[in-house]
């Protein structure tokens, strides 16, 4: 991404980006976190640290990093707030995004376990040694993923590998067999319960990463809301 200038704008004009919409469930920031944040800006009621943004179409500027700071902001009724504007690709935006958040992050076990999976499922290309890099992690613990993920079919084994630097490395005939193996090893049956546990497990996940970014004085508004869209499934 290159950086093209510094400005002041609205918090109105802005919006969450579709890269960071797709990434910032994965990598929530936790609530005594933000909460000390809020307590940062509220103290001088002005956001030191730039939002990221580039423009959008509609001249909306879409943001790729500080979701939180935006929504801070907005909550506090800040008329502006500093951008650092950038242009890039698609896949830099997206890179950028990613980079942000997790520079900023402390991870849980299953949030590193949720990463990984995303990066294999988005780059599955990328090294083992790469992704336990970036999710701050082991290869071994990499690779187990990977090997999971191979074996229930979600990502193929691949040949070669990509680094860092970018090189393309190619899997030793020993470890293209192992692949071979773990992909026709025969699936294990899961029955109702697990399925069920699983399930549950995701959802309670993906609403505790989404609430951790909501206020804490709407929370109960918001869980009330979705108790109510749940209900109306059945």
């Amino acid at each position: 991404m290159k950086k093209t200038g510094t400005s002041i704008k609205s918090p109105k004009m802005l919006a969450p980006s579709p890269e960071l919409i797709e990434v910032q469930a994965l990598m929530p920031i936790d609530a005594s976190d933000r909460e000390r944040l809020m307590r940062d800006i509220q103290k001088t009621m002005e956001i030191r640290d730039p939002i990221k943004v580039y423009q959008g179409k509609d001249n909306k500027w879409m943001i790729l990093g500080g979701y939180n700071r935006w929504q801070i902001a907005i909550e506090l009724n800040m008329t502006t707030v500093p951008v650092d504007v950038y242009e890039g690709t698609e896949k830099e935006k997206l890179e950028l995004v990613i980079n942000d958040n997790l520079n900023r992050r402390h991870f849980t076990a299953e949030q590193k376990r949720d990463l990984i999976r995303y990066f294999l499922r988005t780059d599955p290309e990328k090294s083992n040694k790469s992704i336990a890099k970036k999710t701050g992690t082991t290869k071994e613990t990499v690779k187990k993923q990977r090997d999971e993920m191979v074996s229930g079919g979600e990502i193929r084994p691949l040949e070669t590998a990509r680094g860092d630097d970018g090189k393309i490395y190619r899997k030793t005939e020993k470890v293209l067999a192992q692949q071979k193996q773990i992909k026709e090893k025969p699936s294990v049956k899961i029955d109702d319960k697990q399925i069920v546990k699983d399930a549950v497990g995701d959802i309670k996940f993906s609403i505790k990463s989404s609430l951790s970014s909501v206020p804490k004085q709407h929370r109960k508004t918001v869980v009330k809301e979705l108790i109510t869209y749940l209900k109306s499934l059945d």
